[in-house]
C-alpha cells in the first residue's frame, strides 16, 4: 500500500514535474521515496496468559513486523529503480530524478559531533536547526533526517547521476537483496501497479506517463 499512494501521487504530478524539469534555469526536480524502516511492535498480553505464550506471540508479532517490511522496502525499490528511473526517465528523457532513502537505524549518532563538511550545503542548516528542535537526547532527528536532505539537497544526485539509486547514509547506497535486485521483475511490478490503482480508483485514474503539462489559458495567451 505505501508503493501504490507513492505510485499514484507521483502519476498524477508527473507532467507538472516535467515541464518544471524544462523550465530554462531551473534544478531538476526530485522525487523521493522514503523506504519503511522496521518497527519493533509492543506484544499485546493480558493477566490469562503464560510467559511462553507472551514469548510465542512476541516472536509471531516479529515475523509478522519483519515481514511487512521486507515487503514494503522490495516494492518501493523495484518500483523506483526498474519503474520509475528505468521505464519513465529514460524513456521519456526526463530531467527528473528518483530515488530511494532509508533513514539509518543507528540512534548512536546523538548530534555530539557536527559532520564538517569541506564546503557548506543546505542540509547543514537544517541538522542544526533539526537538532536544537529535538528533545529527546536518546534519538537526533539528524540521523534519520540527513539522508533525506542529502537526497533532496546535494549536488551530488547529478553529478554522479544516482537515478534510480537507494541511500542508506549519505552518499552510501543501500544493498539490494533477493527481489529488489531483479530487473526483470519490473516489468511485471510495473503493470500490476497500474492495474490495482485503476481497478479501486477508476479506469480513468491515471495520467498518461508521456502527457505533457496542459497550459492554463492565462500561459497561452502570454
Amino acid at each position: 500500500m505505501m508503493w501504490l499512494g507513492h505510485f499514484y501521487a507521483s502519476n498524477l504530478l508527473w507532467p507538472l514535474l516535467r515541464k518544471t524539469s524544462r523550465t530554462p534555469n531551473t534544478p531538476a526536480p526530485r522525487v523521493i521515496f522514503e523506504a519503511p524502516g522496521q518497527q519493533r511492535l509492543p506484544s499485546i498480553s493480558d493477566d490469562s496468559s503464560s510467559d511462553e505464550e507472551d514469548l510465542r506471540r512476541s516472536a509471531y508479532d516479529a515475523e509478522v513486523c519483519s515481514e511487512i517490511f521486507r515487503r514494503s522496502k522490495t516494492s518501493l525499490l523495484l518500483g523506483v529503480r526498474h519503474g520509475l528511473a528505468e521505464r519513465i526517465v529514460k524513456r521519456h528523457h526526463d530531467n527528473i530524478y528518483a530515488l530511494a532513502v532509508q533513514p539509518s537505524k543507528n540512534l548512536a549518532d546523538a548530534g555530539s559531533q557536527y559532520r564538517r563538511d569541506s564546503h557548506w550545503q543546505p542540509s547543514d542548516l537544517c541538522d542544526h536547526i533539526l537538532d536544537t528542535l529535538s528533545k529527546d537526547t536518546k534519538f537526533a532527528v539528524r540521523s534519520s533526517s540527513r539522508i533525506v536532505l542529502y537526497a533532496a539537497t546535494s549536488p551530488d544526485v547529478e553529478n554522479k547521476y544516482l537515478n534510480g539509486a537507494y541511500l542508506v547514509d549519505v552518499g552510501v547506497p543501500g544493498r539490494e537483496k533477493d527481489l529488489a535486485a531483479d530487473p526483470s521483475l519490473g516489468p511485471g511490478f510495473w503493470d500490476i501497479s497500474e492495474r490495482a490503482i485503476k481497478a479501486v480508483v477508476g479506469k480513468d485514474a491515471m495520467v498518461p506517463w508521456d502527457h505533457e503539462w496542459v497550459k492554463s489559458p492565462k500561459e497561452m495567451a502570454a
